[in-house]
């Protein structure tokens, strides 16, 4: 396989097999000796050192500000025989949806070797405090934004984390929220509401894995709500949960770790997101998955104004970037 870092191309001995990829990639970091970039992934100039992805950024408290707002680069993988698009997605923390998006036409099962795929590492920030933990519902994404010591002085810092929300019926709910506790090895004691459905065999679910939570939990202000692993990996990137919010077992265990108690939590609905680097305006579009924009032009269009963004963009751009809706930053300045 290869994969391109700003016109770098890596390759992986023929040893390695597909489920090793993060292995291998930190592997690589220590034969290069980035291991502290690439652990954290932090780069000044809103690119990355690997899929790992920490990011230096710039942007206003309230999201209306000129400071830039769009973190990453985007990449390529080449295929090789024995890809999926499911393991390409895990390897580099996404969903496999997201990535389905933004390579149309591809076999997720069995892509062309050879054939480039596009991963999605760049995003437009989503409006917030800029403040501990950031969830956009509609991207199906958590950021975690925290100060890193350099040789500068302290940079602001975000990690982001592909995520598996709420279906349906069991919508993931918006607001401001706190991390109240941390749990390894959860018990999951099934609530009320969700034992009626007749789906799980006992009221109590052990630490193992057949455990819904995996094996790292972080506890919400909000009752009965929490941050956590999964079972079932293949959840990530979909609406799937009860409303909780699950990550991939390597990613939640990240999490833990870095994630204190006391952290703040606000959780958004932002489908459409508007943002700037350099001189040029760029427009991130998701679906709309709980149905609850009305007019997605008339909020492109409001959220250009609260920036005062309007008047250098090209509306036709606009309208293209909200017909296709697949997550990836598009320019939309005028020329």
């Amino acid at each position: 396989m290869a994969i391109f870092f700003q016109n770098i191309i890596f390759r992986k001995g023929d040893q390695e097999e597909m489920p090793n990829k993060i292995l291998f990639f930190r592997k690589l970091a220590l034969s290069l000796s980035l291991v502290p970039l690439v652990w954290w992934g932090v780069s000044t100039n809103c690119s990355t050192l690997g899929f790992t992805g920490a990011y230096s950024f710039q942007a206003s408290r309230d999201g209306k500000g000129s400071l830039e707002n769009i973190i990453g680069i985007p990449q390529e993988y080449i295929v090789e025989k024995g890809d999926t698009l499911l393991d390409i997605a895990r390897a580099y923390s996404f969903g496999v949806e997201e990535v389905k998006a933004v390579n149309p036409g591809v076999d997720p099962w069995v892509p062309p070797v050879g054939h480039k795929v596009l991963l999605p590492t760049q995003w437009v920030l989503p409006i917030s405090s800029y403040q501990g933990i950031v969830i956009n519902i509609p991207e199906l994404r958590l950021y975690y934004f925290f100060n890193s010591r350099t040789d500068r002085g302290f940079a602001r810092i975000v990690k982001s984390f592909s995520i598996g929300l709420g279906e349906d019926d069991w919508q993931t709910p918006t607001g401001r929220y706190k991390v109240v506790g941390k749990e390894k090895n959860p018990t999951w004691y099934i609530p009320a509401s969700i034992w009626k459905e007749g789906r799980y065999p006992r009221r109590i679910v052990p630490p193992g894995p057949d455990n819904p939570l995996g094996k790292y939990r972080l506890l919400l202000s909000l009752p009965s709500y929490g941050i956590h692993g999964t079972d079932w990996p293949w959840a990530v990137g979909r609406k799937f949960t009860h409303g909780c919010i699950r990550l991939y077992p390597e990613d939640i265990e990240k999490l833990y770790y870095i994630v204190p108690a006391g952290t703040p939590v606000d959780i958004t609905y932002q489908p459409i997101k508007v943002g700037t680097k350099g001189t040029e305006v760029y427009i991130e579009v998701h679906p709309d998955i709980y149905g609850r924009i009305k007019n997605p032009f008339q909020t492109a269009i409001n959220l250009l104004k609260q920036r005062g963004l309007l008047s250098r963009v090209d509306l036709d751009r606009v309208l293209k970037a909200l017909d296709e809706q697949n997550g990836l930053p598009k320019k939309i300045s005028l020329d």
